[in-house]
């Protein structure tokens, strides 16, 4: 342990805190605690000696030419049951049989349906997301069904 705590101590370059050493470098450059401080140089290179980084390749199995698909409820609303089929589930469909069996493919969509009854028959649900816009968080949103639609959301 004692040899992992002094490997990261040199790789990052923690020096003592003292006040000869902080004369000798600007303050905006360093991070500093109370008995040490690291130069952010140091920090960076650090994490780019930690290899190279990944990058996803952009083509077609992993990149739509149309936006991102709605996720959030008062979005979801309002769009009808076959759209959502058509426009939502069926061109991700290849990437949701390798993380979902068919029956939670179905589930979500029979949520879909159901999400669309809560907002006909729940006024206080309606309201709730009709109130939303794009400063809504997701879970601020999804928390007015809470417990419900676990697979939609």
């Amino acid at each position: 342990m004692l040899k992992l705590v002094a490997d990261i101590a040199a790789s990052l370059d923690i020096r003592p805190t003292t006040d000869e050493a902080l004369e000798t470098v600007d303050p905006l450059t360093i991070i500093t605690r109370s008995d040490w401080f690291i130069l952010k140089d140091s920090v960076v290179m650090h994490i780019q000696n930690q290899g190279s980084w990944v990058q996803a390749e952009h083509d077609s199995n992993n990149v739509r030419e149309s936006e991102a698909p709605p996720v959030m409820p008062a979005d979801l609303i309002k769009i009808r049951p076959t759209a959502f089929i058509q426009d939502v589930l069926d061109p991700y469909c290849a990437h949701f049989s390798k993380h979902w069996s068919q029956e939670q493919i179905d589930d979500v969509e029979t949520e879909h349906r159901q999400l669309h009854a809560v907002y006909d028959n729940e006024p206080h649900v309606a309201k709730a997301f009709d109130q939303h816009d794009e400063n809504t968080f997701f879970n601020d949103a999804w928390d007015i069904v809470k417990g419900r639609f676990s697979g939609l959301r």
